[in-house]
């Protein structure tokens, strides 16, 4: 399985599907989202991932 480092470095196509993924603010979901397309990532990693979304787009914490 690819990580979530794999994704960083070469999924570009996904863009939107992950933006839309990121902004439901939803850990458990995105963590879905990556295993249904092949990667293998923790809820820890999906926390922060939307934890740096939030800090950089400006939402509350």
């Amino acid at each position: 399985m690819r990580t979530f480092l794999d994704f960083i470095h070469s999924e570009h196509a996904n863009k939107t599907q992950f933006t839309n993924v990121v902004q439901k603010l939803d850990p458990e979901s995105m963590k879905a989202w990556f295993e249904n397309n092949g990667y293998e990532v923790s809820s820890w990693e999906c926390a922060k991932v939307i934890e740096t979304y939030k800090s950089e787009s400006g939402l509350a914490i």
